[in-house]
């Protein structure tokens, strides 16, 4: 009986061992879940209002765009109406259609005031100075132009300058197109100016005009007409260095052939000369002068004053076997 009572005891202990192991276990799990459930609770609670956070982002996002959205859909109504206004006003052809439909968009927009009437034609007023009259809804008025009108309205309505970027190639434009017209109008008048000169010299070599009385050769004209260009050196660069004498040969020839003829040393008897003597040729070559420098230099010397002075100089060049196209460029270059 001891021995079994003894055996109980220690059967009894040791379950209660085991019993307070078990629940000192579950006291454990008991806090871990606790916790675990604390942690679950806040990590749902930050959740929470981070979605709250995010729903009302959205919602305020939401609204942002929506309020965005009607002031482009307002601005581009706006630039819709401007551009449909400046085109009725740009479009209206004249300055005072101009103003009157710029008096039509004032007015549907609020704007009391009108601009001043002709009594006599009912068209709009205008001053002397070509400033347009603008009364306003308390019976001031002020003198305005057509720029200024259309540009406040414009610096009201499109301050950006939209217009001004309009109006510049507008002008640009019509600035090119008043170029052309000018260089047409140059062309045609150059034209007219050649073709007048050359009739001029056609007509008294035809007999059709009197000619002045010729003059005598100047100096300047035998050193023209006789003058040959000669190398003198080099320069610093060693390239030829030219200069300039008379002939003296030709020039004696030519002396010599007017006495023999009985005639004074003038234009008409040295052109008669070149076309009979031979020795002369050189002097009527196109090869002798290429450029137009030369003969714009021997045109300077003849002192040219009027038609018949150039009519006889045109006669001389066509002499030397100038081309009318050489002669009037010649010509065109001193002005004349």
């Amino acid at each position: 009986m001891a021995i079994a009572g003894i055996e109980g005891l220690a059967q009894g202990f040791m379950q209660g061992m085991a019993i307070k192991r078990q629940n000192d276990r579950q006291d454990v799990l008991d806090a871990q879940n606790l916790e675990r459930f604390g942690m679950d609770k806040e990590r749902f609670a930050t959740q929470q209002a981070a979605s709250a956070f995010e729903l009302q982002n959205a919602q305020t996002n939401a609204a942002n765009a929506a309020i965005d959205r009607t002031r482009a859909l307002g601005i581009q109504k706006k630039g819709d109406e401007f551009e449909a206004n400046l085109g009725r006003i740009l479009g209206a052809g004249t300055p005072e259609g101009e103003l009157m439909e710029l008096e039509k968009v004032h007015q549907a927009s609020g704007v009391k005031g009108a601009f001043a009437r002709d009594p006599k034609t009912g068209g709009l007023a205008k001053s002397a100075d070509g400033k347009f009259q603008w009364v306003n809804e308390g019976g001031t008025t002020e003198s305005v132009t057509l720029e200024d009108s259309i540009g406040r309205y414009i610096a009201k309505v499109d301050p950006k300058g939209e217009f001004t970027r309009k109006r510049t190639q507008q002008d640009e434009l019509a600035k090119e197109e008043r170029e052309a017209k000018r260089s047409d109008a140059i062309a045609k008048r150059d034209h007219k100016y050649a073709v007048n000169r050359l009739y001029v010299a056609d007509s008294i070599t035809d007999g059709n005009e009197k000619p002045e009385k010729e003059t005598p050769l100047s100096a300047a004209d035998f050193k023209s007409f006789f003058g040959e260009d000669y190398e003198i050196g080099t320069d610093a660069n060693g390239l030829p260095k030219m200069g300039n004498r008379i002939n003296r040969a030709l020039q004696n020839r030519f002396l010599t052939w007017a006495s023999v003829n009985k005639r004074k040393a003038t234009m008409s008897v040295y052109q008669d000369w070149v076309a009979n003597d031979p020795a002369a040729q050189s002097l009527a070559s196109p090869n002798k002068d290429k450029n137009s420098g030369n003969v714009v230099t021997w045109l300077k010397s003849r002192n040219i004053s009027d038609e018949i002075s150039a009519a006889e100089a045109i006669k001389e060049l066509r002499a030397k076997k100038w081309t009318d196209e050489q002669i009037n460029a010649a010509f065109d270059e001193l002005g004349l």
